[in-house]
């Protein structure tokens, strides 16, 4: 083990220093401090150092002793700190940036078979996402400017609850996307709160409305569309994937097959006699 001495001095002009000399490896070291405590510390660095320990600069000792005390407050280390940037910020360092993640994120969804409204929807909400963090790395946005994204949403461009909330939600699983395929380490939109929806009381059209409706329906060629719609519950976009061949009037009969549903479930719809 090494030895080291501190002698106190003072220098022509009068300013008080400390001298921290030792021999290591047959070589002489003598260091200068004007600060007693960096003077103790690079006494007891010597100390308790080998020689190989000796070369490393004085600059990278006395920022690794500052970023030692900070972190101590807080109850991490200088390993502990280490280990996370290297796992959540530099091994990321060569992602391309979120505008291209995104292009690559909605041709998967493509060629997975998804409903085209679906993609397009997707394609709109993340369109907005990016035109406010195109150019940044997925693992660089943080929770706290998702929130003010959703603010600004909220307060500058005064789009209402269902939306953001809809916004928020394919962020969401776009960042999920994005942490299977190792792209970033966590989802910054999971701790942001989604706008509060209430439900209101569900109505219903009278029969004079629906007399009103289906005779606009008819002038707009449309009629057979509000029909299926108003009296067999079919969603707008499972009539628009509906073909002749999903009809089964003998029968009284709709068939909606895994490609038409909204959750790719097979649906059977029976018209009972009586029924319009």
């Amino acid at each position: 083990m090494n030895v080291a001495t501190k002698i106190k001095g003072t220098y022509p002009s009068g300013q008080t220093y400390w001298l921290v000399q030792a021999f290591v490896g047959g070589k002489r070291i003598r260091r200068y401090f004007t600060d007693e405590e960096k003077a103790d510390i690079e006494k007891e660095r010597i100390d308790n150092s080998s020689c190989e320990l000796l070369d490393v600069p004085e600059r990278i000792i006395h920022e690794a002793w500052g970023c030692h005390k900070r972190l101590q407050e807080r109850g991490w280390t200088l390993t502990r700190a280490t280990d996370w940037v290297l796992e959540h910020v530099t091994m990321y360092d060569d992602q391309p940036p979120l505008k291209t993640l995104i292009d690559e994120y909605l041709a998967e969804q493509k060629a997975s078979g998804i409903a085209n409204a679906t993609l397009i929807d997707l394609r709109t909400r993340l369109g907005k996402f990016c035109r406010s963090f195109g150019y940044r790395k997925v693992n660089e946005i943080t929770t706290g400017e998702i929130r003010q994204w959703n603010r600004d949403m909220a307060e500058v461009e005064e789009l209402g609850k269902q939306s953001r909330r809809n916004h928020l939600n394919k962020t969401s699983q776009f960042f999920r996307w994005c942490i299977l395929n190792k792209k970033c380490a966590e989802n910054p939109v999971t701790a942001v709160k989604r706008p509060r929806l209430v439900q209101d009381e569900v109505a219903f059209f009278t029969v004079d409305q629906c007399r009103r409706i289906l005779d606009l329906a008819a002038d707009h060629g449309l009629y057979h569309y509000v029909v299926l719609g108003m009296f067999s519950a079919i969603r707008p976009a499972e009539l628009r994937r509906l073909r002749r061949e999903h009809l089964h009037l003998d029968r009284r009969m709709i068939t909606l097959g895994a490609n038409i549903t909204k959750k790719s479930r097979r649906r059977v719809i029976e018209m009972h006699v009586g029924d319009p």
